[in-house]
């Protein structure tokens, strides 16, 4: 790119079209459950190698609700992720305060649906980071439903000494017979996410590897704590689970994280 050109646009990630507009990737109406209370807030990277690991902290300004994030453009941010928002909050709601209810088959599907829509934004707050494909993206977008090959869970976590809110670990894994080297590395192609909305804790799990999350099931820690909410297990899930405790969210976290990390060649700049 020549001196004083301009940078090209970017395209939203939904639907590659031009014209961003900022997203929250918490929407306003969480705020009395999600209190903005920090001043600053960090992330940290690592980059795990077979001998070594490189770790990195960044640091930003101001509590991350207030973050939003160039990434979609406004005929999806005022349309089907607005109708999304809309229908979900009723659902959502109780599960924040942890009120006895039943979630039925269709809230199941919205409710993943939503919380797949959090996750691939957020995935942009460190975009080199980003492992989710735009096949995945394009498909919530055309059919308002979590991939079916991702797995989400839900499960009722009150605040105790635990202090995340958003954990996120991303990594490329090769496939059968791929062949990989030092330049340029691997992007990322499978990644779990962990979140805290109220009382409510989200765990995901999502890979482009053909097959690789029908292989694992989140037994312990996360068993005696979260229903699978996606694929749809049960009939209905009755809420509020069993309650996490502060050791088994941070385990969950990092499970199936560190357990694909047995068997995956990560590669650093």
């Amino acid at each position: 790119m020549t001196k004083g050109q301009p940078s090209p646009p970017r395209e939203c990630i939904f639907c590659l079209a031009t014209g961003m507009t900022y997203e929250h990737v918490w929407p306003d109406w969480l705020k009395n459950y999600v209190p903005k209370t920090l001043s600053k807030h960090t992330a940290l990277t690592e980059e795990i190698y077979t001998d070594h690991r490189n770790s990195s902290v960044k640091s930003w300004s101001g509590d991350p609700q207030s973050r939003r994030l160039p990434v979609v453009c406004e005929r999806c941010n005022q349309g089907w992720m607005k109708d999304l928002q809309d229908a979900v909050k009723p659902i959502i709601v109780p599960l924040l305060d942890a009120k006895p209810t039943l979630i039925g088959p269709y809230n199941q599907k919205l409710l993943a649906a939503w919380i797949a829509m959090c996750i691939m934004t957020g995935e942009y707050y460190s975009p080199e980071q980003a492992a989710i494909p735009f096949k995945d993206r394009e498909y919530l977008r055309l059919y308002r439903e979590a991939p079916k090959d991702w797995r989400i869970w839900i499960g009722r976590y009150l605040r105790g000494r635990w202090n995340g809110y958003w954990v996120h670990h991303s990594l490329p894994i090769a496939e059968d017979g791929a062949k990989w080297d030092n330049n340029p590395p691997p992007a990322p192609n499978t990644q779990t996410t962990t979140f805290i909305v109220g009382q409510l804790f989200i765990h995901a799990f999502s890979s482009s590897v053909p097959g690789i999350t029908d292989k694992w099931r989140l037994d312990e820690p996360g068993r005696p704590f979260l229903a699978q909410l996606w694929p749809p297990k049960e009939s209905f899930i009755a809420w509020p689970t069993n309650d996490i405790s502060d050791r088994a969210a941070g385990e969950i976290a990092g499970y199936i994280f560190w357990q694909l990390d047995s068997i995956a060649r990560v590669f650093g700049h």
